[in-house]
């Protein structure tokens, strides 16, 4: 009687500190999920602003674009001069672009593009540049446009304009 007595002491605290490790386990992975669900509440948060900022950076680019189509498309030189980036020039005489900078040099001739038949396709932000691409969809096919804007001096300026 004593034996089993003793032994039913034993199995007893065996399997209460059984039960406190696994409330320490339980609790150690509690603490854990709880660490991580505050980094993915603070990543989540971030996400927000960054959302938020390129939300404000696309409405300010789209806009931009869409007056520069408007003055390419009535020659509002004024206009165009004062949306220009520092390596950018407007050839007033022959209607166009002539863009340079590290590398590179190209000359684009003002396109008659119609906001009626103007398709935003894309975006993409990378750092101080931001390339907005468009597609002027008409009975004779489709054209591309790629504007592409910079911050200088914080503000959005025209940069470079590509077309197929």
């Amino acid at each position: 009687m004593k034996k089993t007595l003793l032994l039913a002491l034993i199995i007893a605290c065996f399997l209460l500190g059984c039960q406190s490790v696994a409330d320490w386990d339980y609790q150690l992975q509690l603490e854990g999920l709880q660490k991580e669900n505050e980094l993915v509440k603070s990543q989540l948060t971030l996400g927000e602003e960054s959302d938020e900022e390129t939300r404000n950076y696309l409405r300010s680019t789209l806009n931009l674009s869409f007056k520069l189509f408007d003055a390419m498309n009535t020659a509002d030189y004024d206009y165009l001069q004062s949306v220009l980036s520092s390596t950018s020039k407007l050839d007033r005489d022959n209607n166009r672009f002539i863009f340079e900078g590290d590398g590179y040099y190209h000359e684009q001739q003002f396109i008659g593009t119609s906001l009626a038949t103007l398709e935003f396709r894309f975006y993409d932000f990378s750092g101080d540049t931001f390339l907005l691409g468009f597609a002027s969809v008409g009975e004779d096919g489709n054209a591309s446009s790629y504007l592409e804007f910079i911050m200088e001096n914080g503000e959005l300026l025209f940069h470079d304009l590509k077309t197929n």
